[in-house]
């Protein structure tokens, strides 16, 4: 990643140092409901709503007129942790679920990795499609693998796909890759740059 607007030394922190984790709270859809009289003012959002039902990448609650409610007839586990104004949440999904628009698998050639680069791109690769993924992952074991022995100075998030996507299905993984349901995708690409010495 890069920031234009950052200039500093970079400096390299656990992760845990920074943020704090969290449990999340399963409510089933039948627990929610976008009546706020028969609420108990508490929003929960399925993960794969996020992507399926509300376009963009900020979901401001204020704007939207749908985002479910806890019904008040609802169980809320004791001592609850709730979201305060001004966090940061970043959700490691584990699984594609309904937000991709396909999962077809592009070729590329090397003359046409400079144009995807440049062409904007909207897309997701997980471990998963409809369950969440092992503490011991196969996908992130095979993902790390090919990017280490991968002696290409740039490839395709697709290509890369492409490499891992039968021996995390051998592992008992159900890999997928493909277009986000955000409609700003235009046929880009995510594209990995080997580091040069």
């Amino acid at each position: 990643m890069t920031w234009t607007r950052f200039s500093g030394e970079w400096k390299e922190v656990a992760f845990g140092e920074i943020f704090e984790f969290l449990n999340t709270y399963a409510f089933s859809r039948e627990q929610l409901t976008t009546a706020p009289q028969e609420s108990v003012e508490v929003y929960n959002i399925h993960y794969g709503d996020i992507h399926a039902t509300y376009d963009g990448y900020v979901l401001d609650f204020e704007k939207e007129a749908a985002v479910p409610l806890l019904k008040k007839a609802t169980e809320i586990p004791s001592n609850p942790i709730f979201l305060q104004e001004g966090d940061l949440v970043i959700a490691d999904a584990c699984f594609a679920g309904v937000m991709f628009n396909s999962r077809s698998v592009i070729k590329d050639s090397d003359k046409e990795i400079e144009e995807k680069f440049r062409t904007p791109s909207c897309k997701a690769m997980t471990s998963e499609s409809f369950k969440e993924a092992d503490d011991n992952s196969a996908f992130a074991k095979y993902l790390i693998e090919e990017l280490y022995e991968n002696d290409e100075i740039a490839i395709t998030a697709v290509k890369l796909y492409s490499k891992l996507y039968q021996p995390v299905k051998d592992n008992g993984g159900d890999p997928r890759y493909g277009t986000i349901k955000i409609g700003r995708d235009r046929g880009g690409e995510f594209i990995f740059f080997r580091k040069q010495n």
